[in-house]
């Protein structure tokens, strides 16, 4: 083949793919068989400092020496030896090409990629290799972030624990080590609130007298203004001109017991900028805990009579505050309540889409109404006495319904004498009450109502960690794209299903499809088309199965289907109504588009007894039905 030859027919592929793929959010790079660049779209030109010119003709390993010297080569000779396309998964290789990542500020060196080599052919001449490049930045953040998540409740579990003492010097020693060993700091300071007055915890103080010096002036406007700092260079601040301290950054927060006072928790260290907002916002965390911890430990000095509340209290503390699943956190809540606080009745509200709905209820059952407080949703503005509590952020106490006002009678709560609840503040934010209800008249007063402000400090800091934890999870198992399960979840969930299976002898059935010409098909119309028909068939699928079956995007055009307690026989008639929903449909609505699937069905423990052999066993039925026509299905056959 001359270079004439080749050189005109890469100007005519240039024309055609610069009219469609620059578009494209990925990097798209086509070498010859010798590794000579022949193409590269704009998003690369982007974020590669050489000239497209200079950059054309090039051997690929020497403009980019991070391939050869990674062999990631090799995954070329791979590509035109076997004629199959290749993918390098992010979480082997981390990048192909060394790009800076389009957000500087998320401390990431190298732009996180998964890259497709796919071979290109001229009739039965392999003669090029078409690299996309995507960048997984978002992902990897995700999952990093979902680490870190689970690494800060691992923490926060641990330091529960240590400051479940009541002892108060222990407590504050806790504290003081803990928050060391967390944030890596030269050290740490704690101010407490005594006496309507701030005052130093041991040797915090930097040298000098205690009016008019500038950490303990720092430190009292943290406290009244319930305002956290973060300095990065204490050179930089005007606050440290006329006494600059030994350390160079610092962080404090307020510590408040349901805004009652109780002291800050300053953090130092002799590194300028070695603290940032993520660290801030955990230190806050730990202040509410040591608030918390504090708070008890007072009680303990102060009321030794109460022995027993403190430790219920500190138990429950710590059983919740570490749990990740929302419905045990208020389950747990309400039965230390009660050893603590009396009920006949009792109920958890949180707040969902600016209504109030009952998660969680004890009680009801013996009254006959647990059917219709299941779930029970209200205004804010039909409950009195819930919207002053809010306002006034502290537990109300209802001796008697009766001679109350404001008080909303109710088919659910007719058997209420006496009432009380408190709010469950997070930060400032409103995240739901807990209600009490007993039968006898006169029974809430304002001292036996005084624990719960405690529980429901512990439950705010529960209640935020599991909706963030679940929050997180989601972001991990759905696929972005589809709003399906992803490959992850879709592992563990037949996992699940195959265990289930061979343990009460039920059978399960999977469907793998992918879409056909599905290359061909974004080539033609383009990869935002494509996306378009990947939604509208997710929407299909789910419109096509039980609330028990499990669809999933299993990667690219390829998806499966996890049927529970379904036949081989009647796994096929679900994947022909899928086929056949999918022939008649019309994809994107302004294209008018047709699409077909091929499907393979493979049942458990028909076919298979392991995730792994299902899953090879539905594989192989989805290759025949493409290779014997495709739009059709096709099950397993052990012969």
């Amino acid at each position: 083949m001359n270079s004439a030859f080749e050189l005109e027919r890469v100007e005519d592929l240039q024309k055609y793919l610069n009219l469609i793929v620059d578009k494209v959010h990925s990097g798209i790079l086509v070498v010859n068989r010798d590794l000579q660049i022949l193409w590269l779209n704009q998003w690369l030109l982007n974020r590669v400092a050489i000239n497209h010119k200079d950059i054309l003709g090039q051997y690929l390993p020497e403009i980019f020496p991070e391939i050869k010297s990674r062999n990631l080569d090799q995954a070329f000779e791979l590509v035109f030896m076997s004629g199959l396309p290749l993918t390098l998964s992010n979480r082997i290789h981390k990048y192909f090409l060394k790009l800076p990542p389009d957000d500087p500020n998320l401390g990431i060196i190298d732009m996180p990629q998964s890259v497709m080599i796919s071979p290109l052919h001229e009739g039965d001449d392999l003669i090029a290799a078409m690299v996309m490049i995507n960048d997984v930045t978002e992902r990897v953040i995700t999952e990093q972030n979902l680490q870190f998540e689970l690494s800060k409740l691992s923490v926060l579990h641990e330091i529960d624990q240590a400051l479940a003492t009541l002892d108060l010097d222990s407590c504050l020693q806790e504290i003081t080590n803990h928050a060391i060993t967390l944030f890596e700091a030269d050290r740490v300071c704690l101010f407490l609130f005594e006496d309507e007055e701030l005052k130093p915890y041991g040797r915090c103080l930097v040298e000098g007298k205690r009016e008019n010096n500038p950490q303990m002036e720092t430190m009292k406007n943290v406290l009244s203004l319930r305002k956290p700092i973060l300095v990065f260079n204490t050179a930089n601040e005007k606050n440290y001109e006329t006494n600059l301290p030994d350390y160079r950054s610092e962080m404090a927060v307020p510590m408040v017991m349901e805004d009652v006072p109780i002291g800050v928790l300053d953090v130092q260290s002799n590194q300028v900028g070695k603290f940032r907002q993520n660290d801030l916002f955990l230190l806050e965390t730990v202040a509410a805990r040591a608030a918390q911890a504090i708070h008890n430990a007072k009680l303990h000095e102060k009321e030794q009579n109460q022995r027993k509340l403190s430790e219920a209290l500190a138990e429950v503390t710590i059983s919740i505050a570490s749990e990740l699943k929302l419905d045990f956190v208020l389950d747990r809540l309400l039965d230390a309540i009660a050893t603590v606080t009396p009920y006949d009745s009792a109920s958890i509200f949180l707040i969902e889409k600016e209504k109030i709905q009952v998660k969680r209820h004890r009680g009801y059952d013996q009254y006959g109404t647990a059917t219709t407080i299941e779930n029970s949703i209200w205004d804010m503005a039909d409950m009195p006495l819930v919207r002053e509590m809010t306002l006034k952020n502290s537990p109300m106490a209802v001796l008697d319904v009766q001679k109350e006002p404001r008080w909303r009678p109710s088919k659910n709560a007719a058997h209420v004498r006496s009432w009380c609840g408190t709010p469950i503040f997070i930060r400032g934010n409103l995240l739901g009450f807990i209600s009490l209800d007993k039968a006898e008249a006169g029974f809430y007063t304002k001292e036996r109502i005084a624990p719960l402000v405690s529980f429901a400090a512990s439950a705010g800091i529960a209640i935020q960690n599991a909706r963030l934890f679940a929050h997180q999870v989601s972001l991990a198992n759905i696929d972005g794209l589809t709003g399906l399960p992803n490959r992850r979840r879709f592992d563990k969930r037949l996992s699940e299903e195959m265990q289930r299976t061979l343990r009460y002898k039920q059978t399960t059935s999977l469907i793998f499809f992918d879409i056909d010409h599905f290359k061909r098909f974004n080539d033609t119309y383009g990869h935002l088309v494509g996306d378009d028909v990947l939604k509208e068939l997710s929407i299909i699928l789910n419109q096509n199965l039980r609330m028990i079956d499990i669809p999933a995007r299993y990667g690219g055009e390829e998806f499966a289907v996890i049927l529970p307690q379904t036949s081989a026989i009647d796994a096929y008639l679900v994947a022909e109504r899928l086929r056949q929903a999918v022939e008649i449909n019309r994809f994107s609505k302004n294209n008018n588009l047709q699409v077909t699937i091929s499907l393979g069905v493979a049942s458990a423990p028909e076919h298979a007894e392991t995730p792994e052999q299902i899953i090879s066993a539905a594989d192989k039925a989805l290759y025949k039905a493409k290779n014997t026509g495709r739009n059709k299905v096709v099950s397993y056959d052990l012969n």
